[in-house]
């Protein structure tokens, strides 16, 4: 299951003169772009692996960015979980994430990945 972001959208309503400060640093980076009511139970494809375990799947799909990350508010692993995010063609996979990451104000950040996709499998 892919969830389309609109990263085009999102570029034209960067301010200019931050952009512009941005570029001459040799960085550039976009705007935020909200996921509301997003969850493990609505978003994303089960499928059930030949051991038996589950596996979730998410791809966020932001059509033109150079990079894409993740970043959740209310993020808590169970025992067990773990999480791994990548770029398109598994490119820069990070993880596994697991309950070790969980932080007390609820709060995770992926590193950015390149491309215009981001993979979430849990």
């Amino acid at each position: 299951h892919t969830v389309a972001l609109d990263a085009h959208g999102a570029r034209r309503r960067l301010d200019a003169a931050s952009q512009r400060r941005a570029e001459a640093r040799g960085r550039s980076f976009g705007e935020a772009l909200p996921l509301t009511n997003v969850s493990i139970a609505e978003a994303g494809e089960w499928e059930t692996l030949h051991d038996g375990s589950r596996l979730w799947r998410l791809v966020l799909s932001c059509p033109g960015a150079s990079s894409v990350h993740f970043f959740s508010d209310a993020f808590e692993l169970l025992p067990g979980d773990r999480l791994y995010v990548h770029g398109g063609g598994r490119v820069g996979t990070r993880g596994a994430y697991s309950e070790a990451n969980n932080a007390p104000h609820r709060t995770f950040a992926s590193p950015p990945m390149p491309g215009d996709e981001l993979h979430l499998e849990l």
